[in-house]
């Protein structure tokens, strides 16, 4: 099983790329605080995210945002600009949770939050 859960904050704002196939895509870090000894230590994780997953964030989230996260970690190899082989991990983003608080996200329209209203106030239950 392949499978890791982080809460932090996004590093940078976040970029909506195009893939050739239309497949949209966006690579963003996500820095995790912990305390160490009475010290403040921080983690940084690269993740991506693709297809509705990565709009989401794209449209919700930003530069300091608050995000949990679910996902797979991926192994990559690459070699450097001196030809050396580089090993580096990337968390690839599967779910999303918002913890930020409400009124940082997007507002509804007005009429369609009245509308959600008048039907709880008529529901049977």
């Amino acid at each position: 099983m392949n499978k890791i859960c982080l809460i932090g904050r996004i590093c940078r704002d976040i970029e909506l790329k195009t893939l050739g196939a239309g497949t949209v895509v966006t690579n963003f870090s996500i820095a995790q605080n912990r305390k160490v000894k009475d010290k403040d230590e921080s983690q940084f994780f690269n993740c991506v995210a693709f297809g509705p997953t990565a709009e989401l964030i794209s449209k919700y989230f930003k530069k300091g945002s608050q995000i949990g996260i679910e996902g797979n970690l991926r192994y990559e190899t690459y070699e450097d600009k001196d030809k050396k082989k580089q090993v580096a991990y990337k968390v690839v983003v599967e779910q999303i949770t918002f913890l930020d608080k409400k009124s940082d996200e997007p507002q509804q329209e007005p009429a369609k939050q009245e509308k959600q209203q008048a039907w709880s106030d008529d529901a049977p239950f």
